[in-house]
């Protein structure tokens, strides 16, 4: 059972499948992001596996997955990445943010509501969430894993209860 394939864009005909046997962790990725400055693709799995594969070959994760304090599902459901070494994987139960040098998991914030995506905009986090939008200012002093910090977006228009699917980023515009 192949987990993942890769396509030359040179040469579409030029395929590779990688699987567990080809020392993949696991199968079933549920996300994807090739990280450009450390020339890394970053693989987050159903299960809350995450797999690094570079030039030294493939580097496993399982602190997600392993944590038996992390209840229910624990799907990798967005992998957000920037110019620095931290990479922040949306889950079901939170946001969690992990350094691509260190390999050390750096916070994970339980939001109590599933986190579909994640971006940073004018120096502010902000995550999608199934209970709306909502805003966290790392200047604030207050640690981002503490919840109640985070502001929830009030948007104009819309109902105080609104379910937020993606955030992004793209040229200057909060989308």
């Amino acid at each position: 059972e192949f987990a993942l394939l890769s396509i030359m864009k040179s040469d579409s005909t030029q395929v590779e499948f990688f699987s567990k046997v080809d020392g993949l962790s696991d199968v079933e990725p549920s996300w994807i992001r090739y990280h450009p400055t450390y020339q890394t693709l970053i693989i987050g799995y159903r299960n809350g596996n995450i797999d690094l594969l570079d030039s030294n070959g493939i580097t496993n994760y399982t602190d997600i997955l392993r944590n038996s304090s992390i209840k229910g599902d624990k799907d990798i459901t967005n992998i957000y990445i920037d110019q620095t070494s931290l990479v922040y994987f949306s889950t079901p139960f939170g946001l969690v943010i992990f350094d691509i040098v260190s390999g050390q998991f750096k916070s994970t914030g339980f939001t109590g509501s599933p986190v579909k995506g994640f971006t940073i905009y004018q120096d502010k986090y902000y995550i999608a969430a199934e209970n709306g939008l909502y805003v966290y200012d790392p200047s604030s002093g207050n640690i981002v894993e503490d919840f109640s910090r985070w502001e929830k977006v009030m948007v104009p228009g819309l109902p105080a209860q609104y379910t937020c699917q993606a955030v992004a980023e793209h040229k200057g515009v909060l989308y």
